[in-house]
């Protein structure tokens, strides 16, 4: 499930601190959904919030509180651990007049997305002795699954970019291979 960490309606229920958001039931766990853009040629998250900063300050207060609205546990291992994969993405897009005094501008863009994936550990034999354990060992098995994804993705689009096959769909990518 996707959820939007910055979208005071996601962030209506408990939280960070147990895991669940915008409530209680099972509407508030549903997420936002993962679309295909045709035109664009890349996938989006729908209703995602975006926000326009005019500085790195902004930028900043923004990320402290996704950071705040992020699932954390302690593991065996760490005692704030991710339990899910966060991205932020910042685009930043500067203008330059193209003569002195022109009111043609050219515009670059580019985006940065950094990203976070949730904490890998190994299970160990007592670790689903106690719910809490059973949770934890249900959410490791998730996450390790989630990564073995990631890296069949990246693997295969590395392989595309290698061989400079950007736009040919003969080889599948396993985008939607996570449950």
């Amino acid at each position: 499930r996707v959820f939007d960490l910055l979208n005071p309606a996601s962030a209506a229920g408990t939280g960070a601190a147990n895991g669940t958001f915008g409530g209680s039931g099972d509407d508030a766990m549903t997420g936002l959904r993962l679309r295909w853009d045709a035109v664009r040629g890349g996938f989006f998250v729908e209703n995602l919030f975006e926000f326009e900063c005019a500085s790195a300050e902004e930028v900043l207060q923004h990320y402290a509180k996704g950071v705040r609205q992020k699932q954390v546990a302690a593991t065996s291992m760490n005692a704030q651990s991710s339990r899910s994969h966060t991205i932020l993405s910042v685009t930043v897009a500067h203008r330059v007049a193209m003569d002195v005094g022109a009111a043609v501008t050219r515009e670059v863009v580019s985006t940065l997305s950094l990203v976070d994936l949730a904490g890998s550990e190994r299970g160990a034999s007592h670790a689903a002795d106690t719910k809490a354990g059973a949770e934890r060992f249900k959410e490791a098995v998730n996450i390790n699954q989630s990564l073995f994804v990631l890296r069949r993705v990246i693997a295969a689009l590395s392989r595309r970019e290698r061989r400079g096959e950007k736009d040919d769909d003969s080889q599948h990518i396993p985008y939607r291979e996570s449950k």
